[in-house]
Order: structure tokens, then C-alpha cells, then sequence
């Protein structure tokens, strides 16, 4: 899994350093949470305690970042 993540993240940067992603200015970030409820073991790797909902009060939790830019779809 490190593997696929480490080249799926080498591909996204080629592909912002050719847009011009990192160019010296200010951006506008959006950080949202998810969670992945999750009804195994609370012991697990990575597990998090949630709100209960669903039967279950863990889940895998993780963060998407994303720069928003103005313009059309």
C-alpha cells in the first residue's frame, strides 16, 4: 500500500510542478475530515473513536486537501 501511495503521489506532483501548481503566491485550502466507520477490533491499526452512529463508535479517519481556484468545471 506504501508503495501504490508513494507513485500515485509521484505522478500528482509531475503533474502540479508541469501545471505551474507551486508557483510563489497565496492559495485557498480545503481540509475535510472523513470517517470510515468501522466495526472490528477498537485495537486495530489506526482506528479512531467517532460519535456513535451505525452500531459502531470507531472508524478509519483521514483528511483530503484540495487548492480551490475560481473558475469553471
Amino acid at each position: 500500500m506504501k508503495k501504490s501511495f508513494k507513485e500515485a503521489f509521484e505522478e500528482i506532483y509531475k503533474i502540479a510542478k508541469k501545471h505551474n501548481v507551486f508557483k510563489k503566491k497565496k492559495l485557498d485550502v480545503a481540509i475535510d475530515l472523513h470517517d470510515w466507520l468501522y466495526y472490528g477490533n477498537k485495537n486495530d491499526f489506526m482506528v479512531c473513536k467517532t460519535k456513535p452512529q451505525k452500531g459502531t463508535t470507531h472508524c478509519f479517519r483521514f483528511a483530503t486537501v484540495n487548492i480551490v481556484e475560481g473558475g469553471s468545471l
